[in-house]
């Protein structure tokens, strides 16, 4: 299992924020913690998760908490997740769609 990457740049006054690789369990206290030092819901922040090696429901709390936060700040969090084939299909089993996680703002 490879591990996961979060990189943050910033441009124009805006985050960007790029998740990839293992985004599960074992890894997303870790990513949590990358994305808490490095944004705060007050940041304009555009979130894009590009295929990433695997995800689990962690993941998925893990956006909709972001989601939750940006939104009670007023703050745009714009979210881009592009899922292969078998992921968006473990999604869909469990009731997610990819609509559920990406948002424009």
């Amino acid at each position: 299992m490879s591990s996961y990457s979060v990189e943050v740049t910033e441009k124009d006054g805006k985050k960007q924020v790029r998740l990839s690789g293992s985004i599960i369990i074992n890894h997303i206290e870790k990513v949590y913690d990358e994305l808490k030092s490095q944004i705060t819901p007050d940041d304009e922040v555009d979130l894009v998760v590009e295929n990433p090696e695997n995800i689990d429901i962690t993941f998925v709390q893990l956006v909709l908490s972001m989601k939750k936060a940006w939104k009670e700040s007023g703050k745009a969090l714009n979210i881009t997740t592009t899922l292969p084939d078998d992921l968006t299909t473990l999604l869909a089993k469990a009731g997610i769609s990819l609509d559920t996680l990406n948002q424009k703002a």
